[in-house]
C-alpha cells in the first residue's frame, strides 16, 4: 500500500506514539500487531473493539486522537 499523505508526512511512516494515546490504548493496539496509523486507519469499528482491552472508552479515545490529528478513519 502507498499510504495516505497528511500534508508532506505519509501515513504509513507515522508510529502510534505520534498520537499521544493513553499506556492503555497505545500498549492495547501494540500487542494486536498495530505498529503504525496506516495500519490503525484500515480497521472497520468492529475489528477495533473486538481487540482485548479497547472497550468504548478506549475506542473512543483512539477516534478521537485520530479526529485531532486530522487523519481521517473508518469507525
Amino acid at each position: 500500500m502507498d499510504g495516505f499523505c497528511k500534508g508532506s508526512v505519509r501515513l504509513v511512516e507515522l508510529l502510534l506514539s505520534s498520537l499521544n494515546l493513553s499506556t492503555g490504548a497505545y500498549n492495547a493496539l501494540r500487542r494486536s500487531g498495530i505498529h503504525t496509523i496506516i495500519q490503525l486507519v484500515s480497521l472497520s469499528a468492529e475489528e477495533l473493539l473486538r481487540i482485548k482491552a479497547v472497550g468504548k472508552k478506549r475506542y473512543r479515545e483512539i477516534a478521537n486522537a485520530l479526529d485531532n490529528a486530522g487523519i481521517k478513519h473508518k469507525f
